[in-house]
Protein backbone atom coordinates (compact mmCIF):
# COMPACT_ATOMS: atom_id res chain seq x y z
CA UNK A 1 0.00 0.00 0.00
CA UNK A 2 2.80 2.56 1.06
CA UNK A 3 4.86 1.59 -2.32
CA UNK A 4 1.44 2.55 -4.48
CA UNK A 5 0.81 5.86 -2.77
CA UNK A 6 4.80 6.48 -3.49
CA UNK A 7 4.00 5.55 -6.94
CA UNK A 8 1.16 8.10 -7.08
CA UNK A 9 2.91 10.76 -5.21
CA UNK A 10 5.85 10.92 -7.93
CA UNK A 11 3.30 10.80 -10.60
CA UNK A 12 1.76 13.64 -9.22
CA UNK A 13 4.74 15.55 -9.53
CA UNK A 14 5.73 18.90 -7.34
CA UNK A 15 1.80 19.69 -7.00
CA UNK A 16 1.31 16.45 -4.85
CA UNK A 17 4.61 17.29 -3.14
CA UNK A 18 3.84 20.65 -1.67
CA UNK A 19 0.75 19.78 -1.17
CA UNK A 20 1.70 16.14 1.23
CA UNK A 21 4.13 18.68 2.57
CA UNK A 22 1.51 21.82 3.30
CA UNK A 23 -0.84 18.45 5.00
CA UNK A 24 1.91 17.42 7.27
CA UNK A 25 2.86 20.24 8.25
CA UNK A 26 -0.59 21.95 9.44
CA UNK A 27 -2.05 18.62 10.86
CA UNK A 28 1.45 18.39 12.93
CA UNK A 29 0.92 22.02 13.98
CA UNK A 30 -2.72 21.47 15.00
CA UNK A 31 -1.64 18.19 17.01
CA UNK A 32 1.13 20.34 18.64
CA UNK A 33 -1.62 22.79 19.97
CA UNK A 34 -4.43 20.37 20.86
CA UNK A 35 -1.80 18.65 22.63
CA UNK A 36 -0.18 21.64 24.59
CA UNK A 37 -3.18 23.98 24.46
CA UNK A 38 -6.18 22.54 25.80
CA UNK A 39 -7.46 25.59 26.96
CA UNK A 40 -9.43 26.74 24.60
CA UNK A 41 -11.36 28.95 26.83
CA UNK A 42 -8.31 31.19 27.07
CA UNK A 43 -7.72 31.70 23.49
CA UNK A 44 -8.23 35.02 21.64
CA UNK A 45 -8.79 35.92 18.41
CA UNK A 46 -4.96 35.81 17.17
CA UNK A 47 -5.31 31.55 18.44
CA UNK A 48 -8.84 31.04 16.99
CA UNK A 49 -7.92 32.76 13.63
CA UNK A 50 -4.18 30.48 13.96
CA UNK A 51 -6.41 27.28 14.21
CA UNK A 52 -9.14 27.80 11.50
CA UNK A 53 -6.34 28.69 9.13
CA UNK A 54 -4.69 25.38 9.88
CA UNK A 55 -7.53 23.56 9.22
CA UNK A 56 -8.24 25.08 5.89
CA UNK A 57 -4.85 24.27 4.72
CA UNK A 58 -5.29 20.83 5.84
CA UNK A 59 -8.22 20.42 3.98
CA UNK A 60 -7.06 21.79 1.50
CA UNK A 61 -4.72 19.96 1.13
CA UNK A 62 -6.35 16.80 1.06
CA UNK A 63 -8.47 17.89 -1.61
CA UNK A 64 -5.83 19.16 -3.98
CA UNK A 65 -4.10 15.60 -3.04
CA UNK A 66 -7.61 13.68 -4.07
CA UNK A 67 -7.79 15.29 -7.63
CA UNK A 68 -4.37 15.18 -8.47
CA UNK A 69 -4.66 11.56 -7.90
CA UNK A 70 -7.91 11.75 -9.58
CA UNK A 71 -6.75 13.56 -12.39
CA UNK A 72 -3.42 11.18 -12.61
CA UNK A 73 -6.00 8.22 -12.88
CA UNK A 74 -8.38 9.14 -15.48
CA UNK A 75 -6.07 10.55 -17.63
CA UNK A 76 -3.67 7.06 -17.46
CA UNK A 77 -6.97 5.00 -17.88
CA UNK A 78 -7.97 7.13 -20.95
CA UNK A 79 -4.40 6.54 -22.42
CA UNK A 80 -4.92 2.93 -22.00
CA UNK A 81 -8.37 2.54 -23.69
CA UNK A 82 -6.50 4.87 -26.63
CA UNK A 83 -4.34 2.26 -26.64
CA UNK A 84 -6.23 -0.74 -26.48
CA UNK A 85 -8.18 1.02 -28.92
CA UNK A 86 -5.68 1.43 -31.48
CA UNK A 87 -4.51 -2.31 -31.36
CA UNK A 88 -7.92 -2.93 -33.25
CA UNK A 89 -7.58 -0.42 -35.71
CA UNK A 90 -3.81 -2.12 -36.30
CA UNK A 91 -4.37 -4.00 -39.39
CA UNK A 92 -0.81 -5.34 -38.89
CA UNK A 93 -0.97 -6.16 -35.56
CA UNK A 94 -4.59 -8.11 -35.97
CA UNK A 95 -3.50 -10.17 -39.14
CA UNK A 96 -0.59 -11.13 -36.90
CA UNK A 97 -2.36 -12.19 -34.18
CA UNK A 98 -5.45 -13.79 -36.07
CA UNK A 99 -2.39 -15.69 -38.57
CA UNK A 100 -0.18 -16.72 -35.35
CA UNK A 101 -3.18 -17.54 -32.99
CA UNK A 102 -3.77 -21.08 -33.99
CA UNK A 103 0.16 -22.32 -33.02
CA UNK A 104 -0.26 -19.92 -30.02
CA UNK A 105 -3.38 -22.24 -28.82
CA UNK A 106 -1.40 -25.30 -30.45
CA UNK A 107 -4.48 -26.61 -32.61
CA UNK A 108 -1.69 -26.13 -35.66
CA UNK A 109 -0.63 -28.89 -36.94
CA UNK A 110 1.71 -30.43 -40.21
CA UNK A 111 1.38 -32.89 -42.41
CA UNK A 112 1.68 -35.41 -40.45
CA UNK A 113 -0.99 -34.75 -37.96
CA UNK A 114 1.62 -33.37 -35.03
CA UNK A 115 1.58 -29.51 -33.60
CA UNK A 116 3.98 -27.03 -34.91
CA UNK A 117 6.38 -26.22 -32.60
CA UNK A 118 6.67 -22.38 -31.79
CA UNK A 119 10.45 -22.69 -31.39
CA UNK A 120 10.84 -24.19 -35.08
CA UNK A 121 8.68 -21.81 -36.35
CA UNK A 122 11.15 -19.29 -34.80
CA UNK A 123 14.41 -20.96 -36.16
CA UNK A 124 12.55 -20.54 -39.46
CA UNK A 125 14.77 -23.45 -41.04
CA UNK A 126 14.83 -23.31 -44.66
CA UNK A 127 13.04 -20.08 -44.94
CA UNK A 128 9.20 -22.13 -44.37
CA UNK A 129 8.09 -20.62 -41.72
CA UNK A 130 9.24 -16.99 -42.49
CA UNK A 131 5.81 -15.22 -42.80
CA UNK A 132 4.47 -16.88 -39.11
CA UNK A 133 8.01 -16.44 -37.40
CA UNK A 134 7.24 -12.15 -38.13
CA UNK A 135 3.73 -13.03 -36.89
CA UNK A 136 4.96 -14.34 -33.71
CA UNK A 137 7.40 -11.95 -32.80
CA UNK A 138 5.27 -9.02 -33.37
CA UNK A 139 2.67 -10.61 -31.45
CA UNK A 140 5.23 -11.24 -28.74
CA UNK A 141 7.08 -7.75 -28.91
CA UNK A 142 3.46 -5.75 -28.57
CA UNK A 143 2.65 -8.03 -25.11
CA UNK A 144 6.16 -7.42 -24.51
CA UNK A 145 5.95 -3.43 -24.86
CA UNK A 146 2.37 -3.72 -22.73
CA UNK A 147 3.91 -5.13 -20.34
CA UNK A 148 6.73 -3.08 -20.14
CA UNK A 149 4.38 0.53 -20.41
CA UNK A 150 2.33 -1.25 -17.37
CA UNK A 151 5.14 -2.15 -14.77
CA UNK A 152 6.46 1.13 -15.11
CA UNK A 153 3.01 2.61 -14.32
CA UNK A 154 2.67 4.26 -17.72
CA UNK A 155 -0.43 2.48 -18.29
CA UNK A 156 -3.23 1.80 -16.12
CA UNK A 157 -2.56 -2.10 -14.99
CA UNK A 158 -6.15 -2.67 -13.49
CA UNK A 159 -7.63 -1.82 -16.79
CA UNK A 160 -5.37 -3.36 -18.31
CA UNK A 161 -5.51 -6.51 -16.46
CA UNK A 162 -9.31 -6.53 -16.71
CA UNK A 163 -9.49 -7.07 -20.73
CA UNK A 164 -6.78 -8.90 -20.90
CA UNK A 165 -5.55 -10.70 -17.88
CA UNK A 166 -6.44 -14.55 -19.58
CA UNK A 167 -4.87 -13.15 -22.85
CA UNK A 168 -1.67 -12.46 -21.28
CA UNK A 169 -1.13 -15.20 -19.51
CA UNK A 170 -2.28 -17.80 -22.14
CA UNK A 171 0.08 -16.36 -24.09
CA UNK A 172 2.94 -16.29 -21.50
CA UNK A 173 2.34 -20.04 -21.15
CA UNK A 174 2.36 -20.79 -24.68
CA UNK A 175 5.28 -18.99 -25.62
CA UNK A 176 7.47 -19.48 -22.30
CA UNK A 177 9.28 -22.30 -23.34
CA UNK A 178 10.19 -20.86 -26.71
CA UNK A 179 11.53 -17.89 -24.96
CA UNK A 180 13.64 -19.92 -22.13
CA UNK A 181 15.51 -21.43 -25.31
CA UNK A 182 16.09 -17.63 -26.95
CA UNK A 183 17.25 -16.33 -23.88
CA UNK A 184 19.94 -19.80 -23.52
CA UNK A 185 20.55 -19.30 -27.18
CA UNK A 186 21.34 -15.38 -26.89
CA UNK A 187 22.65 -15.88 -23.60
CA UNK A 188 20.46 -13.06 -22.10
CA UNK A 189 18.06 -13.16 -19.48
CA UNK A 190 16.35 -9.83 -19.80
CA UNK A 191 14.50 -11.38 -23.29
CA UNK A 192 10.72 -10.69 -22.66
CA UNK A 193 11.70 -10.14 -19.25
CA UNK A 194 8.73 -7.26 -18.75
CA UNK A 195 6.06 -9.86 -19.64
CA UNK A 196 7.47 -13.01 -17.88
CA UNK A 197 7.40 -10.57 -14.68
CA UNK A 198 3.53 -9.03 -15.45
CA UNK A 199 2.20 -12.57 -15.94
CA UNK A 200 3.98 -14.29 -12.50
CA UNK A 201 1.99 -10.62 -10.39
CA UNK A 202 -1.21 -11.29 -12.59
CA UNK A 203 -0.73 -15.43 -11.60
CA UNK A 204 -0.19 -14.22 -7.69
CA UNK A 205 -3.18 -12.25 -7.73
CA UNK A 206 -5.64 -13.56 -10.48
CA UNK A 207 -8.39 -11.39 -11.22
CA UNK A 208 -11.40 -12.00 -9.44
CA UNK A 209 -15.41 -11.15 -9.93
CA UNK A 210 -14.99 -8.14 -7.39
CA UNK A 211 -12.28 -6.47 -9.51
CA UNK A 212 -14.77 -6.09 -12.01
Amino acid sequence: MAGKVRKQIKQGGWLSVIALTSLFVSVFTLFYIFRHSVQFNLWGTAEWLMFWQLTVVSVTAVIALGTIFINKKTSKQKATLDVILNDYQDAQFVEADNHISPYIRGTAVDDNNARIDLYEIYQNKGGQWEKERGHLLTVINRHEFYACAINSGVLDEDLFKRLHCTNFIKLWNAVSPLVMKIREEERKDTIFRELEILVALWKANPLKASDL
